[in-house]
Protein backbone atom coordinates (compact mmCIF):
# COMPACT_ATOMS: atom_id res chain seq x y z
CA UNK A 1 0.00 0.00 0.00
CA UNK A 2 0.96 3.64 0.12
CA UNK A 3 4.82 3.74 0.97
CA UNK A 4 4.70 0.32 2.41
CA UNK A 5 3.18 1.66 5.45
CA UNK A 6 0.22 -0.82 5.65
CA UNK A 7 -0.55 -3.77 3.89
CA UNK A 8 -3.26 -5.64 1.94
CA UNK A 9 -4.23 -8.98 3.53
CA UNK A 10 -4.74 -9.93 0.15
CA UNK A 11 -4.65 -8.26 -3.02
CA UNK A 12 -7.83 -6.42 -3.94
CA UNK A 13 -9.30 -7.52 -0.18
CA UNK A 14 -9.48 -3.86 1.11
CA UNK A 15 -8.84 -5.67 4.73
CA UNK A 16 -5.69 -3.26 5.47
CA UNK A 17 -3.39 -4.28 8.54
CA UNK A 18 -0.34 -3.25 9.79
CA UNK A 19 3.07 -3.37 8.82
CA UNK A 20 6.23 -3.25 10.70
CA UNK A 21 6.40 0.47 9.65
CA UNK A 22 2.65 1.04 11.20
CA UNK A 23 2.93 -1.05 14.32
CA UNK A 24 6.21 0.81 15.11
CA UNK A 25 4.10 3.90 15.47
CA UNK A 26 1.98 2.14 17.97
CA UNK A 27 4.24 0.91 19.77
CA UNK A 28 6.26 4.24 20.09
CA UNK A 29 4.03 7.43 19.74
CA UNK A 30 7.18 8.92 18.97
CA UNK A 31 7.25 7.70 15.37
CA UNK A 32 4.60 9.73 14.70
CA UNK A 33 6.44 12.64 14.59
CA UNK A 34 9.37 11.10 12.18
CA UNK A 35 6.40 9.82 9.87
CA UNK A 36 4.90 13.22 10.09
CA UNK A 37 7.91 14.56 8.74
CA UNK A 38 8.85 12.59 6.35
CA UNK A 39 5.38 12.20 5.03
CA UNK A 40 5.07 15.94 5.37
CA UNK A 41 8.05 18.32 5.24
CA UNK A 42 10.02 16.09 3.32
CA UNK A 43 7.91 14.73 0.94
CA UNK A 44 6.84 18.39 -0.29
CA UNK A 45 10.49 19.34 0.42
CA UNK A 46 11.43 16.92 -2.46
CA UNK A 47 9.23 18.46 -5.08
CA UNK A 48 11.01 21.78 -4.76
CA UNK A 49 14.48 20.47 -4.78
CA UNK A 50 14.94 21.41 -8.51
CA UNK A 51 13.56 24.76 -8.46
CA UNK A 52 15.87 25.80 -5.68
CA UNK A 53 19.01 24.43 -7.41
CA UNK A 54 17.75 26.11 -10.73
CA UNK A 55 16.63 29.37 -8.55
CA UNK A 56 20.10 29.81 -5.90
CA UNK A 57 22.49 26.85 -7.27
CA UNK A 58 25.21 30.14 -8.36
CA UNK A 59 24.40 32.01 -5.11
CA UNK A 60 25.54 32.10 -1.77
CA UNK A 61 23.53 29.50 0.33
CA UNK A 62 20.55 31.31 2.48
CA UNK A 63 18.06 29.22 4.70
CA UNK A 64 15.57 30.44 2.44
CA UNK A 65 16.65 28.72 -0.48
CA UNK A 66 16.06 25.28 0.83
CA UNK A 67 13.32 22.94 -0.72
CA UNK A 68 11.66 23.10 2.19
CA UNK A 69 11.75 26.83 2.76
CA UNK A 70 10.00 27.04 -1.24
CA UNK A 71 7.79 24.41 0.16
CA UNK A 72 6.52 25.72 3.03
CA UNK A 73 7.18 29.67 3.76
CA UNK A 74 8.21 30.82 0.28
CA UNK A 75 7.75 34.64 1.41
CA UNK A 76 9.43 34.73 4.82
CA UNK A 77 12.90 36.71 5.08
CA UNK A 78 15.61 34.92 3.57
CA UNK A 79 17.51 34.16 6.68
CA UNK A 80 14.80 32.10 7.78
CA UNK A 81 15.65 28.57 8.88
CA UNK A 82 13.64 25.56 9.01
CA UNK A 83 13.85 25.21 12.86
CA UNK A 84 12.86 28.76 13.38
CA UNK A 85 9.72 28.14 11.06
CA UNK A 86 8.88 24.83 12.88
CA UNK A 87 9.10 27.09 16.28
CA UNK A 88 6.74 29.31 15.37
CA UNK A 89 4.46 27.39 12.90
CA UNK A 90 0.57 27.08 14.25
CA UNK A 91 -1.43 29.55 16.32
CA UNK A 92 -2.31 29.30 20.10
CA UNK A 93 -1.79 26.05 21.79
CA UNK A 94 -0.85 24.35 18.30
CA UNK A 95 2.11 27.21 18.08
CA UNK A 96 5.21 25.22 17.75
CA UNK A 97 3.40 21.78 17.08
CA UNK A 98 6.36 21.20 14.24
CA UNK A 99 9.84 21.64 16.32
CA UNK A 100 8.14 19.37 18.84
CA UNK A 101 7.61 16.80 16.22
CA UNK A 102 11.32 17.34 15.33
CA UNK A 103 12.06 16.32 18.78
CA UNK A 104 9.53 13.04 19.07
CA UNK A 105 11.39 12.15 15.22
CA UNK A 106 15.03 12.60 16.98
CA UNK A 107 13.22 10.59 20.02
CA UNK A 108 12.41 8.09 18.13
CA UNK A 109 15.20 7.23 15.97
CA UNK A 110 17.88 7.29 18.80
CA UNK A 111 17.66 4.24 20.25
CA UNK A 112 18.06 2.91 16.50
CA UNK A 113 20.46 4.83 14.90
CA UNK A 114 24.44 3.21 14.90
CA UNK A 115 26.24 6.01 13.64
CA UNK A 116 29.23 3.70 13.12
CA UNK A 117 27.36 1.25 10.57
CA UNK A 118 26.16 4.63 9.21
CA UNK A 119 29.50 5.39 8.45
CA UNK A 120 30.65 1.82 7.01
CA UNK A 121 27.59 1.69 4.40
CA UNK A 122 29.15 5.62 3.34
CA UNK A 123 32.55 4.24 3.61
CA UNK A 124 32.01 0.89 1.27
CA UNK A 125 29.24 1.80 -0.37
CA UNK A 126 30.29 4.24 -3.26
CA UNK A 127 33.11 4.21 -5.48
CA UNK A 128 34.99 7.27 -3.98
CA UNK A 129 37.91 7.17 -6.16
CA UNK A 130 35.86 7.17 -9.58
CA UNK A 131 34.64 10.73 -8.04
CA UNK A 132 37.66 11.80 -9.33
CA UNK A 133 37.39 15.80 -8.85
CA UNK A 134 33.94 16.30 -6.98
CA UNK A 135 32.38 18.78 -4.48
CA UNK A 136 31.12 16.42 -1.75
CA UNK A 137 27.84 17.91 -0.54
CA UNK A 138 27.15 17.07 3.38
CA UNK A 139 23.03 16.16 3.96
CA UNK A 140 23.26 14.08 7.09
CA UNK A 141 21.43 15.07 9.93
CA UNK A 142 24.98 15.89 11.67
CA UNK A 143 26.86 17.62 8.99
CA UNK A 144 30.36 16.78 10.71
CA UNK A 145 29.71 13.05 11.00
CA UNK A 146 30.17 13.32 6.93
CA UNK A 147 32.86 15.76 6.56
CA UNK A 148 34.69 14.01 9.31
CA UNK A 149 34.54 10.56 7.37
CA UNK A 150 35.95 11.88 4.24
CA UNK A 151 38.59 13.50 5.73
CA UNK A 152 39.73 11.15 7.88
CA UNK A 153 39.25 8.41 5.62
CA UNK A 154 40.95 9.83 2.30
CA UNK A 155 42.65 12.90 3.87
CA UNK A 156 40.67 15.23 1.87
CA UNK A 157 40.57 18.70 2.66
CA UNK A 158 36.82 18.80 2.39
CA UNK A 159 34.38 22.06 1.93
CA UNK A 160 31.62 21.37 3.53
CA UNK A 161 28.27 22.46 2.20
CA UNK A 162 26.01 22.09 4.90
CA UNK A 163 22.72 21.63 3.67
CA UNK A 164 21.26 20.75 6.70
CA UNK A 165 22.09 24.10 8.62
CA UNK A 166 19.61 25.19 5.86
CA UNK A 167 16.75 22.87 6.44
Amino acid sequence: MVMHVFDETSPGSGRVVHSATSAARVRNPCWGGLYGMNFDESMKACTKVVDAIRMYGDSEPEPGHAPVALAFYPDAPKDTTYFKWASEDGEGDEKGWRIRRVADAMEAIAPVTDMQAALAQIHEGLDWDGLGEATVVDVCRNPHIFSKLCSCTFHWSTRLIPLVNYL
